[in-house]
């Protein structure tokens, strides 16, 4: 076998690079909820000394937060796919689809929106929130109401903004190989 070029060399270890880090992005989100399990057990010792309200506060936060890292790891591990996929056509020869690769992968057209598990773990602190604050809410006064309300608008404004400013990056990465192209 020739000895690879120094630009097939590059390319392999970026396909490393890529994997490594879509395995990153993957740990990220479990972190990020196992931080979030955390919370949940330090506010139930919080709880008399920062009350509902405190608590609510806290939970639509971090709720927010866990939001904001779904989007990040799902947009970085889209952007990495994209980027293997694309490497690979430059490697793989169209017979090897579905031979090595699935055919159904052979065009990888990357979309913010997936079926990933960060789309599960977004809705899931979502709902968290919502539930929480949906039980809580009627045990607050009408201006700690107001207050946890305009919590939630703001954390609300800061995760759409922060989606809809991302969610086209991918964009980029939807191009063709100019090497091969594969039908």
């Amino acid at each position: 076998m020739a000895s690879a070029t120094p630009r097939e060399e590059f390319l392999l270890k970026m396909y490393e690079a890529c994997w490594q880090n879509v395995t990153t992005a993957g740990d990220a989100v479990w972190k990020v909820f196992a931080s979030y399990v955390a919370v949940f057990a330090g506010l139930s010792f919080a709880g008399p000394f920062i009350g509902i309200e405190g608590f609510l506060l806290l939970v639509i936060v971090f709720s927010g937060f866990g939001m904001i890292v779904c989007l990040n790891g799902n947009l970085w591990f889209e952007r990495n796919i994209g980027m293997i996929s694309n490497i690979e056509k430059e490697f793989l020869l169209e017979m090897d689809y579905n031979v090595i690769i699935p055919k159904k992968w052979q065009q990888h057209e990357p979309s913010f929106v997936t079926s990933e598990i960060w789309w599960v773990m977004f809705l899931l602190f979502l709902a968290t929130a919502v539930v929480l604050n949906l039980v809580m809410l009627p045990q607050l006064s009408f201006y700690q109401q107001f207050g946890v309300g305009a919590d939630i608008v703001i954390m609300g404004v800061i995760v759409y903004f922060y989606y809809v400013t991302y969610r086209d990056r991918d964009a980029a990465f939807q191009t063709d190989a100019p090497g091969k192209k594969l039908s």
